[in-house]
């Protein structure tokens, strides 16, 4: 073997060994950072296996976090970051492709319309990915299991599927046949990195509709309106 050839070797190996202990306090410089609102009170490990201690997503505790980032794709220019959590996963990429490449899992969140309500999220090969401003895959299947004790709220479960619409991804949430309550949802991810979700409930009842409304809704033609809007990530 060449010195040309064994120093070439050298070099690599000492790459990847500086690569595979480079710490987790790095990773936002290599653009690997976590997504917005995803914060924790420490890091363990590297940038391409590490475990966030006392995860939160937007002031909602999740528990430890692990948290993997594939090397190979980033030879391509694209990141691919594994999330995992207890009963769920998610793998994130970015580059010149961005989005989700695959959610399976459930994770339970607070309704932020609706104060004591609680969402419980059951994703199935949910995918949703961008490239070229455009929206190039979409997939799987979400439900969405709706609970509160703060107002008389029947206890909901919607379903849908993740699909592509130009630059948009879209997800419409209906309520299964016989939930005693009419409620959709419909949810729109920009390819500039935007979101919206649009929640629609029609019912007669008056205590229900007075509590929806003290929570943001709108009355309409359609039924109660509520809108929230916000940025993917940063």
């Amino acid at each position: 073997m060449t010195r040309v050839a064994t120093a070439g070797l050298s070099l690599a190996g000492v790459l990847a060994i500086l690569l595979a202990t480079l710490p987790m306090a790095l990773a936002p410089a290599m653009g690997l950072a976590p997504p917005a609102g995803l914060v924790a009170n420490e890091a363990k490990g590297t940038v391409w296996r590490s475990v966030l201690r006392a995860a939160r997503w937007n002031g909602e505790p999740l528990g430890d976090l692990r948290v993997g980032v594939q090397a190979l794709p980033l030879l391509l220019g694209q990141a691919r970051m594994n999330l995992s959590g207890e009963g769920w996963q998610v793998q994130a990429v970015r580059g010149a492709r961005r989005g989700v490449a695959r959610a399976d899992g459930q994770l339970e969140l607070p309704v932020v319309f609706l104060p004591g309500a609680r969402a419980t999220l059951d994703a199935r090969q949910a995918r949703l990915v961008f490239a070229g401003g455009q929206c190039v895959q979409a997939g799987g299947e979400v439900r969405l299991a709706l609970a509160s004790a703060s107002v008389d709220f029947p206890k909901m479960v919607m379903s849908g599927t993740p699909a592509c619409s130009g630059d948009h991804g879209i997800l419409v949430l209906t309520a299964a046949p016989g939930s005693g309550l009419d409620v959709g949802m419909t949810w729109q991810f920009n390819a500039a990195g935007t979101w919206s979700v649009q929640t629609r409930v029609t019912s007669e009842d008056r205590a229900l509709r007075l509590a929806l409304q003290l929570a943001g809704f709108h009355d309409t033609p359609s039924g109660l309106m509520h809108t929230r809007l916000g940025p993917i990530d940063h």
